[in-house]
């Protein structure tokens, strides 16, 4: 990502064949609705977490049948090109998947809340036809000590859930916040994939204090707070990004796409913090859920696959290349890269909602209702040591205490969602890369003619996420910690291989 780019013209596709582990022989697993998480700055792997595997078409060419939930963390050297897994189920028992995740890499972590377990998740599972279970806790991955912490959700309202989405933000308290946005919920006591499940306003978010799960005890403090202004209809499968204004002053979090039961969404909202407003800054006319989205460079977000239909038959749509390319202070589409773009600055539509301008100074620094309680506020109001936010900040390097955590050994990866992780890896180790040539910078309407494609975005316009998935549980015989996810709605990649960039968003994401 050194150099700019147009995926109308110059961007490519590469497939890296998959090897089995050369210390035990093992393949990766396929699976789909995984995380997956780069590790810091002096480390070449990308980690693959949970997932499950779809038995839709059992005659897809590489179908696998669900592995032992032993092996839930894998990694790929992506300079060695050599797969590696590793055993956390003393703190996280299971293979969850459609959970929410985020990554800190400034700390080597990675973490994970929620999501369910079902007939894809391990080998005895795949016995028991349409069990899906939601889980508890929240998972926090090492990724320096390939280790799992399972801290505790029991304060936390409106828990278990599947389908939100997570944000870190590091530049609140010693280091950083992780806020927990929408999707679905129902009781564990569940355990039928034909269960229905409970949509989360959008109107609460909920957040942990990253220091406070640096302890032995496994529980960490978590918050709620009601948000205002323009709130987001509720969803799940969205995409969230986090940038920081210059000087601090506001943290803003962007939610993209997503879908209910009803509707997929072309929209992009803003949720900034402390103020916690909702602002909509976009909506179009090409919806899309189940895509992820990445920042890159000085002030852009990547978004790569997702679907724009239920029906993953019905074909691609606009994004040939799986690619699309959103400049978060100008609140535009394009199709170009800019490997030279200035910093980030507030968009002018947010800033008219919090104070301040382009450059921060934010005068709205408290909810409209007040902080739900002073230990919350006191969190935003930290000045110690610690992360100090914006985007390539210097962080403190710290991952999670060895007291608390489960010992990690070898093992491989995999799966639909590597397709994306590799190239968005290997864009965000080179986003720190300086430049001296001249820069390019396209202007003109990305949308290839078309007017009612999600490539000509009106700057003026905002917008939200959607879901749509009746949701199960497991059954009481088990006793999980974590998640799981509906097998019947994602696709597989071939066992073979592993592709950066699909053409057909439709072939890695529900």
């Amino acid at each position: 990502m050194s150099t700019s780019w147009d995926w109308k013209s110059n961007i490519s596709i590469v497939k890296v064949n998959k090897t089995a582990n050369p210390q035990t022989g093992t393949f990766p697993p396929v699976v789909g609705h995984a995380a997956l998480y780069r590790g810091g700055d002096s480390d070449n792997n990308i980690y693959l977490y949970g997932g499950t595997v779809d038995f839709t078409n059992t005659t897809f060419p590489g179908w696998q049948y669900p592995t032992s939930n032993q092996y839930s963390l894998w990694s790929y050297d992506t300079v060695a090109r050599t797969w590696n897994q590793y055993d956390v189920t003393l703190n996280a028992p299971e293979r969850p998947a459609s959970g929410a995740y985020a990554e800190a890499p400034e700390l080597n972590l990675g973490f994970w809340l929620n999501g369910e377990i079902d007939t894809g998740s391990d080998n005895n599972l795949a016995l028991k036809p349409g069990f899906e279970r939601y889980l508890d806790g929240f998972v926090v991955i090492d990724t320096d000590k390939q280790m799992a912490l399972n801290v505790s959700t029991a304060t936390l309202d409106r828990t278990p859930r599947i389908g939100g989405g997570l944000a870190y933000v590091p530049g609140v308290g010693p280091k950083g916040i992780v806020v927990a946005i929408g999707g679905t919920t129902r009781s564990v006591s569940e355990s039928s994939n034909s269960s229905s499940a409970t949509y989360l306003s959008m109107g609460t978010v909920d957040l942990i204090d990253v220091a406070s799960i640096d302890s032995t005890d496994q529980n960490g403090t978590w918050y709620s707070q009601q948000t205002s202004g323009d709130i987001p209809d509720p969803r799940i499968e969205f995409c969230l990004i986090a940038m920081e204004a210059p000087d601090n002053s506001s943290h803003n979090i962007y939610l993209y796409g997503g879908r209910d039961g009803d509707q997929i969404f072309d929209q992009v909202y803003i949720l900034s913090l402390p103020s916690f407003t909702w602002t909509k800054v976009y909506e179009g006319q090409s919806p899309r859920f189940g895509h992820t989205c990445n920042m890159v460079g000085a002030r852009q977000m990547i978004t790569i696959g997702g679907s724009a239909d239920t029906d993953l038959t019905n074909g691609c749509d606009w994004e040939t290349k799986s690619v699309a390319i959103y400049d978060l202070t100008a609140l535009t589409w394009g199709s170009v890269y800019n490997a030279y773009a200035p910093k980030y600055e507030v968009p002018s539509l947010l800033y008219q909602v919090i104070g301040g301008s382009g450059n921060g100074s934010a005068n709205v620094t408290a909810p409209v209702s007040g902080f739900n309680s002073s230990a919350l506020a006191d969190l935003f109001q930290y000045t110690g040591p610690g992360v100090t936010g914006g985007s390539g900040s210097d962080a403190k390097k710290s991952g999670i205490s060895g007291g608390a955590i489960a010992g990690a050994v070898v093992g491989s990866i995999a799966g639909a969602a590597l397709i994306a992780g590799l190239a968005v890896f290997l864009i965000l180790r080179r986003r720190r890369a300086t430049h001296s040539q001249q820069p390019y910078y396209s202007t003109t309407d990305p949308k290839d003619d078309n007017d009612t494609s999600a490539i000509a975005r009106n700057p003026d316009q905002r917008a939200e996420l959607a879901s749509n998935r009746a949701l199960n549980e497991l059954s009481s015989e088990r006793n999980v910690h974590e998640l799981a996810l509906n097998p019947g709605s994602h696709k597989q990649v071939l066992d073979g291989e592993v592709a950066e960039l699909d053409g057909s968003p439709a072939s890695w994401k529900r």
